[in-house]
């Protein structure tokens, strides 16, 4: 083995995907433990564990393998992990786990190459995830949420490398971490920002309030109003997210950068909109993008007709009869609509336009027909979007991939 190339050696370890088997190429001695570190610490994993929450310190702890790692992914989901799972049913040791992991992320700058940042965290059920200002004590839940993401906020050393941060579960609650100055140096630099909240539980008639400031204090002033850098922006929700009063889209301005966008569960405002004249906020929003955008996925995006309306001022076949013209970049669009639970009674099960209650539960609506032009209008925008990628791959333009962390 003495005689094998260092080079040689070096590609071989490219090849092994298993960090298993890096681990045990690691142990053989001393030449296979430098060569297989940087790929064993490449991709860290932290498990919301007493001994994950440890290791992870211990990790950052240790210089020679700290400065290897570029992605972190938080995994809260500690019932996957056997071994330690049954003492976190214990709140003391969850509040312990939590105080450990604060610990932790507030020395992240003690990864210098730390590139990607993923935080999957728990999604509780509505009695353990609800939370009352009155009562004054948040869940254990989004108690580790506000200390993982406030050692985030506040850590005065800067993260030169991190460009990509993705939210799971993200809990609807406002917070003053969010203000934080080293928050917003965070996201100023971020070109990649994925997240997903989940309010399904908790958002009725009696409790909007928090979740309509969180998307207008916390998502649109704290964080997308300063992520002026961003290239790739996912934004996800349990339940529709509509673009009026609280997040309006008309006061984002045009993220220069911006190549790929995707929105789930966006609710396209219809009743300040007449005879289709004027663009709602989201779809305006993604119109002053037309040059640069080049990926657009939209799934489960609905328009909401108002109760007193039998019909939309504004169809989606106007909607991408619009992109046609005007996102002069896209080559790649994908629409995906939700499957009506009881698509059996359904002329149309896709459901394209909705009736918003005050529960924020909505009524699709299926009687479709004065709605026709919808489908050959979106068949007609992904033919200009496919023949479009032709030209481009073919001229060798637009060789950047657009994907997402």
């Amino acid at each position: 083995m003495g005689n094998v190339p260092v080079v040689l050696l070096v590609e071989i370890m490219r090849s092994v995907v298993s960090i298993e088997d890096l681990r045990r190429i690691r142990s053989v001695n001393k030449t296979f433990h430098g060569l297989a570190t940087p790929a064993v610490f490449k991709n860290v994993t932290v498990y919301a564990t007493t001994n994950g929450a440890q290791g992870f310190v211990n990790l950052l702890n240790s210089p020679d393998v700290a400065k290897y790692v570029e992605d972190i992914t938080l995994e809260e989901g500690w019932r996957e992990r056997p071994t330690d799972s049954d003492t976190m049913n214990d709140s003391s040791t969850y509040e312990q786990v939590g105080a450990t992991l604060k610990t932790a992320f507030s020395m992240l700058h003690q990864a210098p190459a730390l590139r990607s940042l993923t935080l999957s965290f728990n999604a509780p059920g509505v009695e353990e995830m609800s939370f009352d200002d009155s009562v004054g004590r948040p869940s254990r839940f989004l108690s580790l949420q506000w200390d993982i993401l406030s050692a985030l906020a506040h850590n005065p050393n800067p993260l030169p490398a991190l460009e990509a941060l993705a939210i799971n579960n993200w809990l609807p609650f406002m917070h003053d971490l969010y203000d934080a100055a080293p928050f917003a140096a965070l996201v100023a630099k971020l070109r990649r920002f994925r997240f997903y909240v989940r309010a399904d539980d908790i958002v009725d008639a009696y409790f909007q309030g928090p979740f309509l400031r969180f998307w207008e204090q916390a998502v649109l002033q704290r964080v997308l109003a300063r992520a002026r850098s961003l290239e790739e922006l996912t934004m996800d929700s349990s339940i529709p997210f509509t673009s009026q009063p609280y997040f309006d889209f008309t006061k984002l301005a045009v993220f220069p950068n911006l190549r790929s966008l995707a929105l789930r569960n966006a609710l396209w405002e219809d009743g300040a909109v007449r005879f289709g004249s004027i663009a709602p906020g989201i779809e305006d929003f993604i119109l002053r993008h037309g040059a640069t955008l080049r990926k657009l996925e939209l799934h489960h995006c609905t328009i909401d007709i108002k109760a007193e309306e039998r019909t939309p001022f504004r169809y989606w076949a106007a909607v991408w009869n619009s992109f046609s013209k005007k996102l002069t970049a896209l080559v790649d669009i994908s629409v995906e609509w939700e499957i009506e639970q009881y698509s059996e009674d359904l002329d149309d099960p896709e459901v394209r336009y909705v009736s918003l209650g005050q529960a924020n539960e909505y009524y699709p609506i299926d009687d479709l027909e004065w709605a026709e032009g919808d489908a050959p209008a979106l068949e007609a925008l992904k033919m200009i979007v496919k023949n479009r990628k032709k030209m481009v791959e073919g001229g060798g333009g637009g060789g950047d991939n657009v994907g997402g962390i």
